[in-house]
């Protein structure tokens, strides 16, 4: 499969991507634990007191049962608030999921 490219903009109506299993995401994983809408990134306005005319930043939300998390630079993973906006810095990864349930005879990671 070829790699994806995707523009966020807020100038225009593409200001959110969608993750999950669902055919309807924008981009779609069929991992065991991925929820049908696992998470969404999307565009921010610009952090309280920057200065004027300062990018959109971007943000994930987790929208799923099994977690999202965030491993920011230097840092350790940390698991998404659901439902909020959590601002993505620069060179962070996405964890998706964080947990996954244990099939008959697994044990639990």
């Amino acid at each position: 499969q070829q790699p994806q490219r995707f523009t966020l903009d807020p100038a225009s109506d593409r200001v959110a991507l969608s993750i999950g299993r669902s055919s309807k995401s924008d981009v779609q994983l069929g991992l065991p634990g991925i929820s049908w809408t696992h998470c969404e990134l999307r565009l921010l306005p610009p952090a309280a007191g920057s200065p004027r005319g300062s990018p959109s930043r971007l943000g994930v939300i987790d929208l799923s049962s099994n977690c999202t998390g965030l491993k920011v630079p230097s840092g350790q993973i940390e698991r998404v608030a659901k439902n909020e906006a959590t601002p993505v810095p620069d060179g962070s990864l996405l964890v998706l999921p964080m947990k996954v349930k244990a099939g008959p005879g697994q044990t639990p990671e």
